[in-house]
């Protein structure tokens, strides 16, 4: 009867400690010297989709992307050479789904009676889900440098006081030992700002997920990092702004202020670097001065344009009031006075409805939707292929649909391309032009990429640069195209779209000019 009981405390022991490894949050496993798997904890299915059961008895390597089995292979070599008992590592596995999940993994050795090592116990958690600390502030960066160098001498207690300013600020902090150019520490702001944890990685361009650029999205070499310069040469860098590209695209604009720590003897140990995200603060600065891009053409509009078009329509109505003054009536003659008159309100207007559009667009004001490009090219055909005292021949070649993402203006945009095309070519000979519409595929995206060509006098190359432009004050008409041409441009970019023009005929602008319009494409209607 003695004895009983410490064999059922043994068990009750043994089942406590069971439910735990099966209840724990993190993925608990154990695997032979060949990381084949002989146990493992119900979390697998949450972060792989497997049951236990499944792997048992497969190689962790199996289930691992080739770079990350090889790695890990190593990295396992590595802790036998080395007697390791304990180490940690990041690893990558492919789920059941498909999807590929990163852990961070604590793995220990597993030794028998004589020492001999017979498999691995680990502990994986979880790390896609890390939080991200809030943008930096510049005043919180001057107190911790303050207070880093008030305590050089005792470096322990600086990290102690620099982890609890951080525990209230949001600033992204990393700190690199000078010896073997590690990264002992970095905040969390540091993750959200450069795509995952640093902390052990050699300090390099290298060890960012993101990619890290100069300004005008040239690479950055380590060189030319602030941090390197306050580690190699022990100097301070304030206020250097950084691209941080992720793997997906999306840019972060960071103000990086760096400086060496030294000890005692003026050696330096380490360094440590500020970085505040001022992506928003950049995108207000492009907003702003965009505004004021706009408020300025508006004025010269207001100012110049529209003033010289109603002066220009007051010297016509002024000569046809001193025709009737002098002669008490106005003769069929005179009808182009009142024409033109006629004619310069109707391109004030004009200019007028197509500010207008622009200022819609940029307001977001307009409603997108799926719109089919084809029947909007076809409708314009047959527009435009009516034209009064013209030889106009229209051909064009797309699909039964097309459809795009867009609002109600993109229809302005070829009417002008098509109107303009008409317009600027002579009227006493025929004027063909060609409209193709054809799928296009850029840098992994759908586009439809609409040519318009004309066989019109074209357009010299001095020209096209500046074409899609608002030009210097006043000139609102580049050959008759310019703010008609700036609201195409305009338009498009607003639907994600773009516009580029060139010669009909390679290397001869007289025999005229091709338009070429791509818009995103929807091909799953």
């Amino acid at each position: 009867m003695g004895q009983r009981r410490p064999l059922e405390s043994i068990h009750e022991s043994e089942e406590k400690y069971r439910n735990l490894i099966e209840n724990i949050s993190d993925w608990v496993w154990e695997t032979d010297k060949n990381m084949v798997f002989t146990y493992s904890n119900p979390r697998v299915k949450d972060y792989l989709g497997f049951i236990p059961a499944e792997i048992m008895g497969r190689s962790m390597y199996d289930l691992m992307p080739r770079e990350w089995a090889d790695r890990i292979k190593n990295f396992v070599e590595a802790m036998n050479r080395e007697g390791k008992p304990v180490a940690v590592c990041e690893k990558a596995m492919n789920a059941k789904s498909g999807e590929v999940v990163y852990f961070e993994m604590t793995v220990n050795l597993i030794f028998d009676e004589n020492g001999r090592v017979t498999g691995y116990r680990g502990i994986c958690r979880d790390i896609r889900d890390r939080k991200r600390a809030e943008e930096a502030q510049r005043k919180a960066y001057g107190e911790l440098e303050h207070m880093v160098k008030e305590r050089t001498k005792e470096l322990e207690h600086a990290r102690a006081t620099l982890q609890a300013i951080l525990d209230t600020v949001p600033i992204g902090i990393l700190v690199v030992d000078a010896k073997t150019h590690l990264v002992t520490y970095h905040s969390s702001g540091i993750e959200r700002t450069f795509g995952g944890p640093l902390v052990g990685k050699t300090y390099g361009v290298d060890m960012y997920p993101n990619q890290i650029l100069h300004l005008d999205g040239s690479p950055m070499r380590n060189e030319e990092m602030p941090l390197y310069i306050s580690l190699m040469f022990g100097k301070q860098v304030s206020d250097m702004e950084i691209l941080a590209r992720q793997p997906d695209g999306q840019e972060h604009t960071v103000l990086a202020s760096t400086a060496p720590i030294k000890d005692a003897q003026g050696r330096i140990t380490s360094a440590v670097a500020a970085i505040m995200d001022i992506t928003k603060l950049k995108n207000a600065e492009r907003g702003l001065q965009e505004a004021k891009s706009e408020a300025e053409m508006y004025l010269d509009l207001m100012g110049h344009d529209i003033n010289n078009l109603s002066q220009v329509g007051i010297g016509y109505l002024e000569l046809a009031l001193d025709l009737l003054d002098s002669t008490g009536r106005l003769e069929p003659k005179d009808r182009p006075l009142l024409e033109k008159a006629l004619e310069t309100q109707l391109n004030s207007s004009k200019l007028i409805m197509n500010v207008r559009k622009i200022q819609r667009s940029r307001a977001g004001g307009l409603k997108y939707r799926p719109i089919d490009l084809c029947r909007i090219l076809a409708d314009l055909k047959d527009h435009y292929s009516q034209v009064p005292d013209r030889e106009v021949h229209i051909g064009l070649t797309s699909s039964p649909q097309c459809f795009i993402y867009a609002n109600e203006l993109v229809h302005d945009v070829f009417t002008n391309l098509i109107g303009n095309a008409i317009k600027h070519s002579p009227a006493d000979r025929r004027l063909d032009i060609l409209i193709d519409l054809r799928k296009a595929r850029l840098d992994g995206k759908d586009f439809y990429r609409v040519s318009i060509e004309d066989n019109g006098p074209g357009i010299p190359d001095e020209l096209k640069e500046r074409l899609f432009t608002r030009f210097e004050p006043g000139k609102t008409k580049a050959t008759g195209r310019g703010l008609g041409l700036y609201l195409v441009k305009t338009l498009l970019e607003d639907m994600s779209g773009s516009i580029s023009v060139e010669d009909r005929v390679k290397g001869d602008h007289r025999k005229g000019a091709r338009f070429i319009v791509l818009l995103p494409a929807i091909l799953d209607r």
